[in-house]
Formats: C-alpha cells, sequence, structure tokens
C-alpha cells in the first residue's frame, strides 16, 4: 500500500458532522432547544439542523410539536451573522428529538463555509450538554486534548464579544 498517496484522515471523527441543510419550522419559528436560563440571558442563539430527511423525519416523531422541513439557506444564515455579530450563534446538528441527548453543534460561520464550499461535512466546536435538573442544555466549548486527541468539553465560561461580519 502506497502511504504517500493516501489521504490524511482528520484528527477526529467526532470534530466532523454531516453539513445541516433543513431546519424545522413550528408556528413558523425555527425550531430550537431549550437552554438554561444562565444561558439564555447570554448572548447565545440556538437552532435545529438537519442534514437529510431521515434524521428530521425522525425529531418529528418524537416531537409534541408538529414541525415541517424547511432548507437551511446561505441568506439566512449571512443575515443572522451581521444581524447579531455579538451572539454565538450555533445549530445543533442531527438531534434525535427536542430534548434528552447530548449533541453536537456548529457555528453559523461554519455551516455558512460549509454550505459555500459544498462540503459535505461541517467542523463542531460546541457540545450541547442535557442537563436533566432543569431540563435544558448547555452549551459548552469542544477542545482537543493534545495528551489523547480526542474532544473534550470545556465549559463555556461567556459568548464572544465579537466576531467578522459576513457580506450579503
Amino acid at each position: 500500500m502506497n502511504t504517500a498517496s493516501s489521504p490524511t484522515p482528520p484528527a477526529s471523527p467526532a470534530s466532523q458532522a454531516p453539513t445541516p441543510a433543513y431546519v424545522l419550522l413550528a408556528d413558523k419559528q425555527r425550531v430550537a432547544p431549550k437552554l438554561r436560563v444562565d444561558e439564555a440571558r447570554a448572548a447565545i442563539k440556538v437552532i435545529y439542523g438537519f442534514s437529510d430527511k431521515p434524521t428530521y423525519d425522525l425529531f418529528s416523531e418524537n416531537s409534541p410539536t408538529p414541525c415541517c422541513p424547511y432548507p437551511l439557506v446561505k441568506g439566512y444564515l449571512r443575515t443572522e451573522l451581521n444581524a447579531l455579530p455579538e451572539t454565538l450563534l450555533l445549530i445543533a446538528i442531527d438531534p434525535p428529538a427536542p430534548a434528552g441527548a447530548d449533541l453536537d453543534a456548529a457555528t453559523y460561520q461554519s455551516v455558512l463555509k460549509a454550505q459555500e464550499t459544498r462540503s459535505d461535512t461541517v467542523a463542531i466546536d460546541y457540545r450541547l450538554k442535557w442537563d436533566p435538573d432543569c431540563q435544558a442544555y448547555r452549551v459548552e466549548k469542544d477542545t482537543l486534548d493534545s495528551d489523547t486527541n480526542a474532544l473534550a468539553a470545556a465549559p463555556l465560561d461567556a459568548a464572544p464579544t465579537s466576531r467578522p461580519t459576513t457580506p450579503e
């Protein structure tokens, strides 16, 4: 086997997820996870995103609220990035249900870049950890542990104070 021509695998398979192409709407609003009260007050916004029909169908089956799929479009991502530059904007990718499971999340910026480059995958930088005590999610930043080369979640102390804007 000629290893020189083999592509280099990603550092960790858990650091990538399928690029979301859909959101679900309920009452004309994008369906979003419930965040813990302390994080709901912070400058963080999270919506659910889905890579394909089977993933949003599974979510819809497990949701008490009727939902309908809608394309996750670049224009929406750009508009939100420009309108909310002080807000951490995340997409929780392929959740199986509205609550209960820990979820991978990517930034709007990463998803927009993946869509623009037509990448099948997007970088995962955050985790939504389910907190059963308050029945809501806690947002954590994923960090790569250099000793084990494994992803480890670190609590999110504060939202970023600035982010480059995306031209329309």
